[in-house]
């Protein structure tokens, strides 16, 4: 029989395991992404959930081998700009040069020719998207998502196509007939795919994102559709929730009205 400590951990063990912040963690705690057990009046979180979490989470590593919980996060701690970090590393520079080297006082990268993966080099991004035809919105989006170049210029933007095909070869004649039978709007679809997403990433987001689950067990098609029900901003709901309320004292504490669990 394994112990307690390699079944469940304390909420502070569970953060520092996955790298969020405590108020996340019980969050998603609340909504039943993570399994929780209570001993002596303590919550305790099950660690084979947390490890789930921790797989679908994707953790960047810089070269002294800190770890952080974006691009973005890595890029800001080195003084950089996600988009020069990217310049960088398309253009062959090693990941600790590309990190450590500052850009220009004026705060732009002193880089900005880029290369694709034939090798033929453009004065910068804009330049190798209108030769690849594609936006240069979504080309700048699939390679700060870490996107291999070849992979970011050959693959299609879906909005584009006159059909829209699924993850599973299905083919829709339409955007509109994709929607529905995903269960998305058409605008999600077009900010996703906007920012590069495939249809496998789309469906993906509808499987993770589309349901919710308040502190009673009723499920929602949506957060903002949780919210509404309650009759409170979807906006006062998480910053509640960030501020450490439970899901409950979230959703039904009137305005002005303080948690009793948080100090």
């Amino acid at each position: 029989m394994e112990t307690k400590s390699q079944e469940i951990m304390t909420l502070k063990e569970a953060s520092n395991y996955t790298r969020m912040a405590p108020a996340i963690v019980r969050q998603m705690a609340e909504t039943g992404q993570i399994r929780t057990t209570y001993i002596k009046k303590r919550r305790y979180f099950f660690k084979a959930d947390l490890d789930e979490i921790n797989k679908k989470n994707k953790f960047y590593k810089d070269h002294c081998g800190n770890i952080y919980v974006s691009r973005a996060a890595m890029c800001e701690y080195y003084g950089l700009t996600v988009c020069a970090y990217t310049q960088r590393i398309m253009n062959g520079w090693t990941l600790e040069k590309a990190l450590t080297t500052p850009l220009h006082k004026n705060g732009k990268n002193e880089i900005s020719r880029v290369t694709d993966h034939h090798g033929n080099t453009y004065k910068n991004i804009a330049e190798m998207a209108k030769q690849y035809n594609i936006n240069t919105d979504i080309l700048t989006e699939r390679l700060r998502r870490g996107w291999d170049t070849q992979k970011a210029l050959k693959t299609p933007a879906a909005r584009n196509r006159k059909e829209m095909t699924d993850s599973k070869g299905r083919t829709y004649p339409s955007l509109d007939e994709y929607a529905e039978a995903i269960g998305l709007t058409r605008d999600i679809i077009y900010r996703l795919q906007k920012k590069g997403y495939t249809p496998k990433e789309i469906e993906g987001y509808v499987r993770k994102d589309t349901t919710c689950t308040d502190h009673k067990g009723n499920k929602y098609h949506s957060f903002r559709a949780m919210c509404h029900a309650y009759g409170i901003p979807h906006n006062t709901v998480r910053a509640r929730l960030r501020y450490g309320y439970t899901l409950k004292e979230a959703l039904t504490l009137k305005k002005h009205e303080k948690s009793r669990s948080v100090k």
